[in-house]
């Protein structure tokens, strides 16, 4: 299966379409892009064909930076959480981004294949709402650091 993946010009992620009960989708998928704009794994390994001595320094480098904006934004955002809770309204995001990582989707059989062969602009579809790959997972990864 990874074969077909591996030669796939572009894999078009499916995560299900608008049930009528979850008009929180736009939502959890426009909190995890802002999320993954500010944290880029990409960046990671952007150099990793280049030379040794430079691919190397690079991860380094980056590796700070991506620990150094996870911080900052794991901060920020149990800041935000704890505001929330003095409002009362913490159970609203939670239950939104429980739904939409409890889609059908996520437990299909093929998909870790499928998601480690895709690119990161790979298109994430839900409903009538389409974002990238790279957004839904680096926000993903962020909201797991924020729980550890």
């Amino acid at each position: 299966m990874s074969v077909i993946y591996r030669q796939a010009g572009n894999i078009i992620i499916h995560a299900g379409g608008g049930y009528h009960h979850d008009e929180d989708t736009p939502w959890v998928l426009e909190y995890l892009q802002d999320i993954g704009v500010n944290y880029r794994t990409e960046y990671y390994e952007a150099l990793d064909h280049a030379e040794p001595t430079i691919a190397h320094s690079h991860r380094f480098q980056a590796e700070i930076e991506l620990k150094k904006a996870a911080r900052a934004w794991v901060e920020g955002a149990q800041e935000d959480m704890r505001k929330a809770a003095r409002q009362g309204d913490t159970d609203y995001a939670m239950v939104s981004l429980y739904d939409f990582f409890d889609r059908p989707y996520w437990r299909r059989l093929w998909i870790i294949q499928e998601l480690a062969m895709a690119h990161g602009s790979a298109p994430i579809l839900c409903g009538d709402i389409v974002t990238q790959w790279r957004y839904v997972r680096d926000g993903a990864l962020l909201l797991s650091m924020m729980a550890d």
